[in-house]
C-alpha cells in the first residue's frame, strides 16, 4: 500500500515517499508547557467533515464499543481536550451523556455548540458540576503532556467523583514521525507505558487493547523502507469517496475485533477505575 501504487493517500495523515532531511526522531517539544492545540493544529485535523474520514469513523465506533463494554456508556461522561468536539458529538448522537471541553479557544465543530465548550479549563468548572460526571474521557491527549502523571492526578484530583478513566493515544515509538513532531507529541505510548500512567495514579486497569494493526504494519513497512515523510494534513473526504472510506472503516473495526489486542498498532486504548 505504497503511496506509488496510488492506495497510500487514504491514510490519515500518510507517508510519503520522501524520507525527511531532519533527525525528528530525536524531536521532541522544547519547552516546558504542555502543548495546546492552535489554529494550524485545528485546521490540519479537524476540518469540517472529519467525522467521515475512515479513521475517525473507526475511532469513534471503538470508543463506544468499549464504554458499552465497561458498562459506561449509560454513565455521566466528560471528555476533556475535545478538540472541535467530532467524538462527543458521535457520542451524544449515540445517546451517551457526555460533554466536551476543551482548552484552545477556537470554534467548535458545526452543530456541536451546547454541549462542547471550547477555551475552558475543565478544572475550572463549579464543583456541582463537576461531581457530576463518572467517567472522564482523555483521547489522544496525554501524548502532548511532558509530565502525564502530574498531569493524570492533578486533573483526576478535581473529579472525585470520576471512577472509569478511559484514554487513547498514539502507539509505539518505532512509527514516530515528522507528524509526532508537528502535533507536539512528546511520546507514543507501548502498552505497559499505558498501564504504568494507570497505577502511578492508582487506578487499576480493566481494559487495555492496540488498535489499527494494519495500519501499524504499512506504516512500520515504510519507515523501514525509509519512507519516513508524512503528511501533516488530514483532508476530510469528498462525497465521491465517502463510501470508499466507510468500507476502509469496517475493515478496521474487523481488524480491531479480530486481531489479538497485545498485536501492536498505531493506536493503543486502555481503560482504569478506581477500586
Amino acid at each position: 500500500m505504497l503511496r506509488s501504487f496510488k492506495l497510500i493517500i487514504y491514510l490519515p495523515a500518510y507517508i510519503s515517499p520522501t524520507s525527511l532531511s531532519t533527525n525528528y526522531l530525536d524531536q521532541r517539544p522544547d519547552n516546558d508547557k504542555d502543548t495546546v492545540f492552535n489554529d494550524e493544529l485545528f485546521d490540519s485535523l479537524y476540518p469540517d467533515g472529519i467525522e467521515h474520514h475512515y479513521w475517525t469513523k473507526a475511532r469513534n465506533k471503538i470508543i463506544l464499543s468499549v464504554l458499552k463494554k465497561l458498562g459506561a456508556a449509560d454513565k455521566n461522561i466528560i471528555e476533556v481536550g475535545c478538540g472541535r468536539g467530532v467524538v462527543t458529538k458521535f457520542l451524544r448522537e449515540n445517546h451517551v451523556s457526555v460533554e466536551g471541553y476543551e482548552l484552545a479557544n477556537l470554534p467548535a465543530y458545526p452543530g456541536t455548540e451546547p454541549y462542547v465548550h471550547m477555551g475552558t479549563d475543565a478544572r475550572h468548572l463549579p464543583e456541582e458540576q463537576k461531581d457530576s460526571f463518572e467517567v472522564m474521557l482523555l483521547l489522544d491527549v496525554v501524548e502532548h503532556v511532558e509530565k502525564p502523571e502530574e498531569f493524570l492526578a492533578d486533573l483526576l484530583a478535581h473529579f472525585k467523583n470520576v471512577k472509569t478513566l478511559v484514554i487513547t493515544v498514539p502507539a509505539r515509538e518505532e512509527i514516530w514521525s515528522n507528524f509526532d513532531v508537528f502535533n507536539g507529541h512528546y511520546r507514543r505510548y507501548t502498552m505497559k507505558m499505558a498501564e504504568d500512567l494507570l497505577a502511578a495514579v492508582k487506578l487499576r486497569k480493566v481494559y487495555t487493547a492496540y488498535a489499527y494493526h494494519s495500519l501499524y504494519a504499512m506504516m512500520r513497512l515504510l519507515m523501514l523502507l525509509n519512507k519516513k515523510n508524512r503528511s501533516t494534513s488530514i483532508k476530510a473526504p469528498t462525497k465521491k469517496k465517502l463510501f470508499l472510506h466507510s468500507l476502509l472503516c469496517q475493515l478496521l473495526i474487523a481488524d480491531y475485533g479480530c486481531v489479538p489486542k497485545k498485536w501492536k498498532g498505531s493506536s493503543l486504548i486502555i481503560a482504569g477505575t478506581f477500586a
